[in-house]
């Protein structure tokens, strides 16, 4: 008689062998969590009805808050998943689904089926369902590994980063409408969010720039941030003078230095731009994020090319980029590169 117990004591012990059980940080539970937001999402997803939803195992990190891991077990290697993957009580790649369908609406999900008594021949897949996506996507291959490993994966696949993508580019139209509203120039919107940016490099200023009292000092403090991180750069003297020339309307734009709203907008225009450009470029580190942040933020701000910017379209510079026989090997010097498109010439 098929005996699901054996099947999650070769779960556990797969989980031993990659240091789960060892790591401070890991929580490995069974059934049921401790943790609220879990056993919210779980309410009404059992397998059977609108009753709660019980995993056979919940594996979580400290390190990495919005990232959980939801497994189904199945003794039978033939229960492993159904051809429409919507049999969610008899399969264990369904059941697992299932659960990630429910916990994805404020995780990113890692969905695992198991199934098999013998370790020697488990069987055992992978899906990962993003954070309110509606479908899940199978990665990785048929071996359990490390936490670590699973969270590194996901963020670095395209799934991941497609994702992260458009919640970029859909950032730069809300905040292109957030500055117009606001009154700010286009001329001066890239300016202010790069200076955001520079300023966020020196320490001091992001842990602190929450803690000024008044709209004043924080403005200060950001363009001193500024001048002190271009100053600290390999550039020559006359261009930081440039540049700090360039950011200088900070001190005097009435919306940044408005004493009854301005601090709070600052704060908030600060924050986000830490959250969602700092952010992205923390995951995709290999990603030249802010090119593409200019890039999409100019095609708002720059409808009526009122700046005197025109971009090049992208199917124009992968023509002369053929042309030209350029691939990834190549070295190239372009003394009017603009924003640096890119191509997909390979």
């Amino acid at each position: 008689m098929a005996n699901e117990a054996k099947t999650s004591n070769i779960f556990r012990e797969l989980l031993r062998n990659t240091g789960y059980y060892t790591d401070e940080n890991i929580v490995v539970e069974e059934q049921k969590s401790d943790n609220i937001r879990i056993n919210k999402l779980l309410k009404n997803a059992s397998k059977r009805g609108s009753k709660n939803g019980f995993p056979d195992f919940l594996i979580w990190s400290k390190k990495y808050s919005g990232f959980l891991i939801v497994v189904e077990a199945k003794a039978d290697e033939n229960k492993h998943s159904s051809g429409a993957m919507d049999n969610y009580a008899d399969y264990a790649v369904d059941g697992a689904l299932l659960y990630a369908s429910f916990l994805s609406k404020e995780f990113d999900v890692l969905a695992i089926g198991i199934s098999g008594e013998k370790a020697e021949s488990v069987r055992i897949s992978h899906y990962i369902q993003l954070k309110q996506e509606r479908t899940a996507q199978p990665f990785f291959d048929h071996k359990i590994l490390s936490l670590e490993e699973y969270f590194d994966g996901i963020q670095q696949s395209n799934y991941k980063f497609n994702q992260d993508y458009t919640k970029l580019i859909t950032y730069t139209k809300i905040l292109n409408e957030t500055l117009h509203a606001k009154k700010i120039k286009e001329s001066q919107r890239a300016l202010l969010i790069s200076g955001i940016l520079i300023a966020l490099k020196d320490r001091a200023f992001k842990d602190g720039y929450k803690k000024h009292e008044r709209v004043d000092q924080l403005v200060k403090s950001l363009y001193t941030s500024i001048d002190g991180q271009l100053s600290a750069a390999e550039i020559p003297q006359k261009k930081i003078d440039v540049l700090t020339h360039a950011f200088a309307f900070i001190k005097t734009n009435p919306t940044l230095t408005d004493a009854k709203d301005g601090k709070k907008f600052l704060e908030d225009l600060i924050d986000e731009i830490d959250q969602e450009i700092n952010g992205f470029m923390v995951t995709h580190k290999y990603v030249d994020t802010v090119s593409q942040f200019y890039i999409e933020f100019l095609r708002y701000a720059n409808n009526d090319k009122g700046l005197g910017i025109v971009l090049t379209p992208p199917h124009i510079t992968d023509l002369f980029a053929e042309l030209a026989g350029v691939d990834k090997n190549s070295v190239v010097l372009d003394n009017c590169c603009g924003t640096g498109a890119s191509s997909s010439v390979q």
